[in-house]
């Protein structure tokens, strides 16, 4: 197992290239391709968050704020709680701040709130998910 490095693996971190590199048209091929290959029920739900919120950033580059937001929501959301890390949580954050110049009312505030809501929640629980501000 330690050396097994699936094609889904690869498309996840092909996903985070090409979004950083603002290569959209690459993101999107790749994510869609990765979260076929995960399915329906993944073993690691959490590389499937990291790709919606990869395609949330895309979608905010595209100047989609609400569907942005959505999707970097509802990415957090379907992880079990224990899940929401930090990482996960500052992505999430990343796509509200690249939204920011759209403005702070609708769904971008309602991710904004539910980000700041589930570290407020992690802290309460004393766990290491949220170690950030």
């Amino acid at each position: 197992m330690a050396f097994r490095f699936p094609a889904k693996r690869l498309l996840l971190y092909l996903s985070g290239a090409y979004t950083w590199l603002s290569d959209m048209v690459e993101a999107y091929r790749v994510q869609n391709e990765a979260l076929r290959l995960y399915g329906t029920a993944p073993a690691v739900p959490i590389d499937v968050a990291l790709i919606a919120l990869d395609r949330s950033m895309c979608l905010a580059r595209d100047r989609r704020a609400t569907e942005a937001a959505v999707t970097a929501r509802d990415a957090v959301a379907d992880l079990p709680e224990t899940q929401r890390t930090e990482i996960i949580l500052t992505r999430a954050t990343d796509v509200a701040t690249a939204v920011a110049g759209e403005s702070q009312r609708g769904e971008v505030a309602t991710l904004t709130d539910y980000v700041r809501a589930c570290r407020e929640r992690a802290r309460s629980l004393g766990t290491t998910a949220a170690l950030g501000p």
